[in-house]
């Protein structure tokens, strides 16, 4: 009986009548730039998978959410590298740039974004060629990217407006639409899905900020820390975000009004953060060389040794 059931199961999904779903696993990409590499993190596990070799200095990057294409950029060395972040091993190198920062997919993965710091530019590149499909001017030492339909761009520690892009309409030829006063000098910046939206943190300030882009209203403001430095919206809770600050905390807000959940100690020098799961978090801890993930009612679980100078993260689910 149990072998017919088998049979059947695997005769229907064969047949397109149903689909077994492989178990999925959390990996975290990590840029570690004073080792010129990208580690590949089993989050769950505490387990660095991959080192893949990439151009100096290797800072932020991006990832698909199943994995298949991750781009990191390197400042130093001009470049951006598109990887195969399932099989770990790299797809092609990109130059062409001054020095790339920030870095985002479109949402069918075709098309990449990226912020040249020194050129002041958002550019669009075909992600199977790595040819340039488009360059537009984004204001003097653009610096971080946040992606949807639109795309808003923040800049060095000046208090000057975000740029914005329509990415939606045609992905592959973004335009730019237009600006945005964030009040302030906006450091990092990530949207609230299916909301006008954006979250923001400042430079060498502890604020974060919620700016509704429709009217250019600031939804609140509070001063959370000591250095506000990068964040992540929880897109599973969809009502939270967490933040890492400079004097070695990490944050989770409430994304409605901005209030303080829970304070997280045991990162040393804390850059980018990335959701691991509905209640974790991954924290690159730049200056004592690990991952820390943290629950969000238990605090630090994990702290994975990964390099020197992990900086930039992100997370992918992955058969």
């Amino acid at each position: 009986m149990l072998r017919g059931l088998i049979l059947a199961a695997v005769a229907l999904a064969a047949a397109g009548g149903a689909a077994i779903a492989a178990p999925q696993r959390t990996l975290g990409y990590v840029a570690l730039e004073d080792d010129g590499q990208v580690a590949v993190v089993d989050v769950a596990r505490g387990r660095v998978l991959a080192r893949i070799p990439v151009p100096a200095g290797p800072h932020n990057l991006t990832a698909s959410g199943d994995g298949r294409i991750v781009v990191v950029t390197s400042p130093p060395a001009g470049r951006i590298t598109i990887i195969d972040g399932r099989r770990f091993r790299v797809l092609r190198t990109v130059g062409g740039f001054r020095s790339p920062h920030d870095v985002k997919l479109s949402a069918d993965g075709r098309t990449i974004y990226v912020v040249d710091e020194a050129r002041g530019t958002l550019d669009a590149v075909d992600t199977r060629s790595g040819r340039l499909l488009r360059r537009l001017p984004a204001g003097a030492g653009a610096h971080d990217l946040a992606g949807g339909d639109l795309g808003w761009v923040t800049h060095g520690p000046r208090a000057v407006p975000l740029e914005l892009f329509d990415l939606g309409r045609r992905p592959r030829s973004p335009s730019r639409t237009g600006a945005l006063d964030a009040r302030g000098a906006a450091h990092d910046i990530v949207v609230a899905p299916d909301t006008a939206d954006v979250f923001v943190t400042y430079w060498e300030a502890g604020v974060v900020a919620r700016i509704r882009t429709g009217g250019a209203r600031v939804l609140w403001r509070r001063t959370v820390g000591t250095e506000t430095h990068h964040l992540a919206f929880d897109y599973y809770n969809g009502q939270r975000l967490w933040v890492t600050d400079r004097a070695d905390r990490v944050l989770l807000l409430s994304a409605k009004n901005g209030t303080i959940l829970r304070r997280f100690g045991g990162c040393a020098g804390p850059h980018h953060v990335a959701v691991a799961t509905a209640r974790r978090a991954a924290v690159a801890c730049n200056e004592s060389g690990t991952v820390a993930v943290f629950d969000d009612r238990a605090g630090l679980v994990r702290s994975i040794g990964v390099g020197r100078g992990p900086h930039g993260i992100a997370t992918a689910r992955v058969p």
